[in-house]
């Protein structure tokens, strides 16, 4: 789960984000346009350049959520 402002485990390692079929060995994958990041809560789509062994370079798209931080609220000054 990814919250807002929050961190992206392995960010740096866009591998992470790819899942390759058994047998194919991935040579190299980079974000296209930058990592994704927290600021901004929804979905966006960022994209992944992918090389595997015998294959040609592929993009990939990978969605991303970010979700709002919950806050907790008092009523009647008692946390619910």
């Amino acid at each position: 789960m990814r919250l807002k402002d929050g961190t992206i485990d392995n960010v740096d390692t866009p591998s992470n984000f790819v899942e390759m079929p058994t047998g194919v060995t991935l040579t190299s994958a980079t974000w296209k346009n930058g990592e994704p990041t927290t600021t901004t809560v929804g979905t966006t789509n960022k994209i992944v350049t992918v090389s595997a062994n015998g294959y040609t370079q592929a993009e990939v798209t990978v969605p991303v959520t970010v979700y709002p931080t919950a806050v907790a609220k008092k009523i009647n000054l008692q946390r619910c």
